[in-house]
């Protein structure tokens, strides 16, 4: 803890007041009682500063004010060839996986039936809806570029990051062959967050969400490595419906008869931007395959829990699913 203070003494208040979150607690007399908060990363120089660098470019693009709409403020500061500090502003105590995950301690004290239970998967799918609502900012087309060559530069770090995470997961796709010139035919250039999985987005307390821990490469063999610029609204679409799919699957084995209604929003959207040929066909099922394919291959301690052996398998499965419907898109 006090490696923490002395680092955070050595960046300085005035920089490190960004990143604060002040919650106004109570007046009494004429004192007033405020909480401060924010949330600190060190580490390697070579791990952290790229972090601040994803949510640079997206303030770039979008203006500080749309950014802080999306991202919390962050900040952050080398303190020595082999430290360097992140803080970021805290958005809330709560991800949408935790919330939508109460639904099991909900149920098992009123019942899978009762009122309870369908007050708390309305408030699911307004935040879901909400949640589509930030996307579509973030996703507001790049005029300025020249798209196809923005596309193809994405399409190449999807194939990358496919062939790592295959390789990872030790799933063998010898007669696969990909070209970055198959996703440079159509749809829109755009920002994208490129790891938009449930814990990555979190809910305060007036029920806004935030996203947060973007990236600047959607999967790679090492961890600082930089993707395209832009990227295809695909990547985060895909990204949100597989893991509102992988999480109705944990509940189901809880209650088999459960439903996640809510994921019908983001299946509309989807179709919506296939018809309006915002996104393609091959990106969409690519970038599908990309997310299912880094399920597998995940090393965390929550995917390698044996207990959860079963959704590992399913998603090694369904990355082979996406694969024989990837090669003749391809």
């Amino acid at each position: 803890m006090r490696s923490i203070f002395g680092l955070l003494e050595r960046v300085g208040w005035l920089k490190i007041k960004k990143a604060v979150s002040e919650t106004h607690l109570e007046t009494a007399g004429r004192e007033s009682v405020i909480r401060l908060e924010t949330i600190v990363k060190t580490g390697s120089p070579t791990i952290i500063l790229p972090m601040q660098n994803v949510y640079a470019h997206f303030e770039e693009v979008l203006g500080e004010h749309t950014a802080h709409f999306l991202f919390p403020r962050t900040v952050s500061a080398r303190i020595s060839p082999t430290c360097a500090l992140f803080a970021i502003e805290p958005k809330g105590e709560c991800t949408l996986e935790q919330i939508i995950f109460r639904t099991v301690a909900i149920a098992k004290m009123y019942g899978w039936q009762s009122r309870v239970v369908r007050t708390h998967t309305h408030f699911i799918s307004a935040l879901i809806k909400r949640v589509l609502g930030k996307l579509i900012v973030l996703h507001r087309p790049i005029q300025s570029v020249q798209r196809g060559r923005e596309l193809g530069e994405f399409t190449q770090e999807l194939i990358c990051g496919l062939k790592e995470s295959l390789r990872r997961a030790n799933i063998r796709c010898d007669d696969l062959c990909l070209s970055r010139n198959a996703g440079a035919e159509g749809g829109v250039v755009c920002l994208a967050h490129r790891d938009l999985g449930l814990p990555n987005i979190m809910v305060n307390e007036e029920n806004d969400v935030f996203f947060i821990d973007p990236r600047a490469h959607v999967v790679s063999a090492c961890a600082v490595q930089r993707g395209a610029r832009f990227a295809s609204p695909a990547i985060d679409l895909a990204g949100f419906a597989i893991g509102l799919a992988r999480i109705e699957l944990e509940i189901q084995r809880r209650q088999a008869s459960f439903r996640l209604s809510a994921i019908q929003y983001v299946r509309h959207e989807i179709d919506g931007m296939l018809r309006d040929r915002e996104i393609t066909p091959f990106l969409l099922r690519l970038s599908e395959t990309v997310v299912w394919a880094g399920y597998a291959a995940c090393q965390c301690s929550q995917c390698r829990d044996p207990c959860r052996a079963w959704l590992r398998q399913r998603s090694i499965m369904q990355a082979k699913q996406c694969l024989k419907a990837l090669a003749p898109l391809a």
